[in-house]
């Protein structure tokens, strides 16, 4: 995405869509199959919110050509959405898409990712092993182990995105946000860092 500023001043970001391609011999605009986890388990959108990431992850495990790979990038989603306080990671956020060239299902790209902890909103959207906030290590390395993963991957993922979150902790300044709320929100990411380290 890049960050573009409007006639008037005001920022807003240009974000290219990962569920469409443009054929440029056909000068037309193709929609990738893609269906969000409400839609791949049969249930309706108002679930979003009524579902826990362990139904999804069950759901990948059945739709997934190699399941654990995927389940593993969801995982990596889940963690990195607890550390910047997402709580809109629900069901529609969360989809798989078929590869047309390869025939394959796989994990999309992750969309919609914002902290909603700025606003008041201490919770995941969904519940991991039973919760929605205070998680640790061990409710991931829980989770992981139902689909087959071990601790030492759930170790690598959270090492991976805390590493990566720590070198761009300084940017939450620049998203836009007064100071109290850069403050706070630095804040809480480095009380979750600690809380999964």
């Amino acid at each position: 995405c890049t960050i573009i500023e409007d006639q008037g001043g005001q920022l807003g970001l240009l974000v290219e869509r990962f569920d469409r391609y443009y054929d440029v011999k056909k000068k037309h605009v193709n929609k990738i199959h893609q269906e969000d986890a409400c839609q791949f388990l049969n249930r309706y959108p108002a679930d979003k919110y009524r579902l826990s990431y362990r139904e999804i992850a069950e759901g990948m495990e059945r739709w997934c050509t190699a399941p654990i790979p995927e389940i593993s990038q969801f995982i990596r989603l889940i963690i990195y959405s607890y550390l910047i306080g997402n709580g809109d990671l629900h069901a529609k956020n969360i989809s798989l898409y078929v590869d047309s060239k390869s025939n394959t299902v796989q994990f999309t790209k992750a969309y919609d990712l914002v902290s909603t902890f700025v606003y008041g909103d201490n919770n995941m959207a969904l519940h991991l092993e039973g919760k929605k906030n205070n998680l640790r290590k061990k409710y991931f390395i829980q989770f992981a182990k139902r689909f087959g993963l071990n601790s030492l991957v759930i170790n690598n993922i959270i090492d991976e995105v805390s590493s990566v979150l720590l070198k761009n902790l300084q940017n939450v300044d620049q998203i836009g946000f007064d100071n109290n709320k850069s403050k706070l929100l630095k804040n809480e990411i480095s009380k979750r860092l600690e809380d999964l380290s």
